[in-house]
């Protein structure tokens, strides 16, 4: 999506919901309020991916796009602080890429609207302690926060603290792969959007992704499950392995972890620890999403992710809405993102996997993302030029979050 969103205010004691009808976007999002107000939003740019929405394998041109509904909501609550106040005023920084947004695109994105708002509040806030054995600890998207606010103002305050909130962690440990698997992904875009390479830091991060821990299937590491494991919990862990690749420049482990993606998207399911195949359209040769036209009986099954799905029970149609699908692919499209701007055409790989799972998710199951799952469809809007419903702002997820501001 373009910026174009009209500010909103509100008094001190009101907030508003605003739905945004947008031409040419998927399913719809309904938000409930008391006042609802309708705002001009210009549409996205015309993308070389849109003929992404006809059928593929047929050839048929593509069918005319749905509309989309944006839920927008916002409120006039403000967290208090002792940083500078936002400035719209773009500070210089240096011209460098970056493993997930390189800081002169940082710059140039907008400080007002909800999805700012958001950034600048849960930098602004006092932040959870870090605490890696914690899935749920948010202290990894609250820093990423700072270092979000920091790059755009230039508040040295805020980047002093996200670097304290980083040394911090140098010293720490972890007892379990999956909590490390979905908090270390922030903190290390978090550190390169801020170029804070302090040596200590960086040996730590190499020496986290080889930790032995407890993991899914046992004693495990965190490159042993991304390498193995074809569940979220190895989604995650290629993510954040994914991340300390490309930020010590180690281009073995980089092409490594792409070759797996590449295989977890559906080009092999060699080498990965499958449990029940109830969902795999071809149980035989197994895939972690399943291949283009797929079908069990008479539903389709394109883009279903077997290790997921089966969370739900054995195969039932229609079928079940399985969280934990959502759950795998904040790994997934993270992955997808940081390999793209490393060079590799991620989004594309297997038939453009992930958007057929995201296709499967809106059209067959009828199973928008909710929650801490929204952000995801931000990344994948942007990716492919689509526009599945999407919530503005969104919440943060177990990996990452902001994608409403920073791939709007």
């Amino acid at each position: 999506m373009n910026s174009g969103f009209s500010r909103v205010t509100s008094s001190a004691f009101a907030a508003a919901i605003l739905i945004v009808t947008v031409s040419g976007c998927g399913d719809s999002v309904v938000g409930e309020s008391t006042a609802t107000t309708g705002v001009d939003v210009p549409a996205a740019p015309e993308s070389p991916m849109a003929a992404i929405a006809g059928d593929e394998q047929s050839g048929a041109p593509p069918a005319a796009p749905p509309t989309m509904r944006i839920t927008v909501e916002t409120t006039s609550t403000v967290a208090p602080s002792t940083a500078e106040e936002t400035t719209t005023t773009a500070p210089d920084v240096p011209d460098r890429t970056g493993i997930w947004l390189d800081p002169r695109t940082v710059v140039a994105l907008p400080t007002d609207g909800p999805a700012w708002e958001a950034v600048r509040r849960a930098a602004l806030a006092d932040w959870e302690e870090p605490n890696l054995d914690d899935g749920g600890n948010d202290h990894d998207v609250e820093l990423l926060a700072g270092a979000l606010y920091a790059t755009r103002t230039g508040d040295e305050a805020m980047r002093r603290k996200v670097e304290n909130g980083l040394a911090e962690l140098t010293g720490t440990t972890v007892s379990e792969v999956l909590p490390l698997a979905r908090n270390l992904l922030a903190y290390v875009i978090a550190a390169d959007l801020i170029d804070y390479r302090a040596p200590e830091f960086t040996q730590w991060l190499k020496r986290m992704i080889d930790l032995e821990a407890d993991g899914r299937a046992g004693h495990d590491s965190l490159r042993q499950s991304a390498l193995s494991d074809p569940s979220n919990h190895g989604t995650h862990a290629r993510a954040s392995v994914l991340a300390v690749a490309l930020f010590v420049g180690d281009d073995e482990l980089t092409g490594t972890v792409a070759d797996r993606f590449h295989d977890w998207l559906g080009r092999s399911g060699d080498g990965f620890v499958w449990k029940e195949r109830d969902w795999q359209s071809d149980p035989a040769n197994p895939r972690a999403i399943n291949p283009p036209g797929a079908r069990i009986g008479d539903l389709s099954v394109d883009g279903v992710l077997p290790e997921e799905q089966r969370r739900s029970g054995g195969f039932r149609d229609p079928a079940p809405r399985e969280g934990y699908v959502w759950e795998a692919l904040q790994g997934a499209v993270a992955t997808a993102e940081m390999l793209d701007k490393a060079g590799y055409p991620a989004w594309d790989w297997q038939d453009r996997a992930i958007l057929r799972a995201f296709r499967w998710l809106h059209q067959v199951n009828d199973f928008p993302a909710e929650g801490d799952d929204v952000w995801q469809t931000w990344l994948v809007n942007h990716a492919y030029g689509t526009n599945f419903a999407a919530r503005l702002p969104t919440r943060p997820g177990k990996n990452l979050g902001y994608t409403d501001w920073t791939h709007q």
